[in-house]
């Protein structure tokens, strides 16, 4: 049985998993240090359709194959911990948060039903919205395209096995390339750059390519191991290995989201670098030492810190306490120990189960030392979070949230129309509180005469009737979701038609953060013969050593978006051609 269990055992595979979740947890603790780490999904998904196509040959090869028995197995692997943890969280949303659990179950339904990305699709929900649209289960789209992959594999598998035998192994790799290559290209095709990219991102049809491409590997391997071998000498191997893998950690840190290349060949070139990887490891001497690494160990408990990372983000950025090196250190440390101990438990009891099959007790133990333990870390999040310092800047990116999330529900409810109707009745009254009642008509006289046009995201699009109302003439582009990134096609598009004004406001930034490259190439777009006025709720913009920050209070956008567009202007930097903001 250990022999058995040694021959299955891939080398390398646990480092792998530990470099993939690394890289995703430290994208969603650290998104401006770790812009690029969301690129760790691709090397999951390669290593599933790897796993699923060598566990199935070797099950088939010892005569245990059989779809009832693979969809138990997966089914055992991933619901679980996955149950244990979306209860715990629900149950301690409703007990500090209500506000936030009230609706989730169309949600959960997604996620247990393995629906989740097309959920998250159907919702509009911007996987790079860091600051609206926020759940604490927004990071189980990947878990549903897994879902979604396993509930056809045996299908997908017996197809195979018929191909192999009435033609050849050859041909049935040519199909399964062929497919990878489909899968790959779709991402391009349907890519829209003035479009959100969340579609692309969530996408069954976009993302499969990665598991179809771990299939590949895994029916290659055999002959191209024997071939490298023959061919490279092992120090040429591993040296190949440790630069693919300088390069996939590299990539942490330099790729952005929602920039265009990602998705015009970027994504699946990562995918490729994530295949030659794992044929290298197995070629060469690399994967016994990976074994040793402390990247092994992180990859052992890779799916329960996956199902962690998010929720405990979440709670710490409701309360305002997600930013800053002792806010990420916490976060970790709790991540890090839920993870552990939810796997600890599940090795546990999987042991106790083999030593008693009929035994119930087995069930119940787990389940109720499992949740206790869930509960636990939940319940020590929420008083870490209030213990720990915050500060105002990071009150406004939190309100950000909540200021978006009801201005995508009242966008929903009102469809088209909502551009032209007034504010609800609350909003007025804050309005008629605000300084704009005061403005005089001078304020007015300094920009007549002056075309104008606002390109923003769901804030503005909720403050586009009084907007309008003060300014009737001002062109606005806005829709739910939108990225800094999509600007820079917008202010082109418009330029083009002769329709972008000699004033540009940019009301963009509440859907996440963005780079200084990103900020410089949309002021480079709009020109230097334009006013540009900037109002968001995080992101930078810089020239040099000089950097422009500009933020506002989304409680109050409305008032703060009229009082920009009727002449509040600001002292032009014209060494940069930026024009900066106060915080108003």
């Amino acid at each position: 049985m250990k022999e058995q269990k040694k021959k299955r055992h891939i080398e390398g595979m646990d480092a792998l998993r530990g470099f993939a979740i690394l890289g995703v947890v430290l994208y969603h603790v650290m998104p401006g240090r770790f812009p690029g780490g969301f690129l760790g999904v691709n090397m999951f998904l390669v290593l599933s359709g790897y796993l699923i196509y060598k566990t199935s040959v070797w099950d088939l090869e010892h005569g245990k194959y059989a779809a009832g028995r693979f969809y138990k197995k997966r089914c055992i692997r991933i619901y679980p911990p996955l149950l244990i943890m979306i209860i715990a969280v629900w149950g301690i949303l409703a007990v500090s948060m209500p506000e936030v659990a009230k609706g989730k179950d169309g949600e959960v339904l997604s996620v247990v039903g393995g629906y989740n990305n097309f959920w998250q699709i159907r919702q509009n929900a911007s996987y790079f919205a860091r600051m609206s649209q926020q759940s604490p289960y927004t990071h189980l789209w990947a878990i549903a395209i897994e879902m979604q992959f396993y509930l056809m594999w045996p299908l997908l598998f017996w197809l195979l096995r018929k191909l192999k035998k009435h033609t050849s192994m050859t041909v049935a790799r040519t199909a399964v390339l062929v497919l990878v290559i489909l899968g790959g290209l779709r991402m391009s095709i349907i890519y829209r750059p003035t479009e959100d990219v969340s579609r692309l991102y969530y996408g069954t049809d976009t993302r499969i390519y990665a598991l179809f491409l771990g299939m590949f590997i895994a029916m290659i391997q055999k002959d191209v191991i024997s071939f490298v071998q023959r061919r490279l000498p092992l120090w040429f191997i591993n040296s190949l290995t440790a630069a693919g893998l300088v390069v996939m950690t590299g990539a942490y840190f330099i790729a952005e989201g929602q920039m265009p290349y990602i998705y015009q060949g970027g994504m699946f070139a990562d995918g490729i670098l994530c295949a030659l990887i794992l044929l290298l490891i197995s070629a060469g001497s690399t994967g016994e030492w990976l074994d040793k690494s402390p990247f092994a160990l992180v990859g052992r408990i890779s799916y329960e810190l996956y199902l962690w990372m998010y929720p405990i983000i979440f709670l710490f950025g409701y309360y305002k306490k997600n930013f800053g090196p002792e806010s990420w250190c916490v976060q970790m440390i709790l991540m890090v120990f839920a993870a552990s101990a939810m796997h600890g438990l599940m090795v546990f009891f999987q042991y106790k189960k083999k030593q008693d099959p009929k035994g119930d007790g087995v069930v119940i133990g787990y389940t109720s030392t499992g949740f206790s333990v869930a509960c636990i870390v939940l319940a020590v999040c929420v008083i870490t979070a209030h213990q720990l310092p915050g500060d105002a800047v990071k009150d406004t990116a939190v309100k950000a949230q909540a200021m978006s999330q009801q201005q995508h529900r009242r966008i929903a409810d009102e469809g088209k129309a909502s551009k032209e109707k007034a504010p609800a009745a609350g909003e007025t009254e804050k309005i008629k509180k605000a300084p704009l009642e005061k403005t005089d008509q001078d304020d007015n006289a300094g920009i007549r005469g002056q075309s104008i046009t606002a390109i923003g995201d769901s804030v503005l699009l909720g403050a586009s009737g009084e907007v309008k109302k003060k300014l009737p003439d001002c062109l606005i582009d806005a829709k739910v979701s939108r990225q800094v990134i999509q600007a820079k096609d917008i202010v082109k598009d418009l330029k083009s038609k002769g329709k972008l004004g000699d004033t540009v406001v940019l009301a963009l930034g509440t859907n996440g953060t963005f780079s200084d490259a990103t900020g410089k190439e949309l002021i480079r777009a709009i020109g230097k013969d334009r006013q540009i006025y900037w109002v968001t709720a995080s992101g930078s913009i810089c020239s040099g050593r000089k950097s422009l920050i500009t933020r506002s209070d989304p409680w109050q956008s409305n008032t703060k978006m009229c009082r920009l567009l009727t002449g509040h202007l600001l002292q032009k930097d014209t060494r940069s051609g930026l024009y900066p903001m106060e915080y108003i």
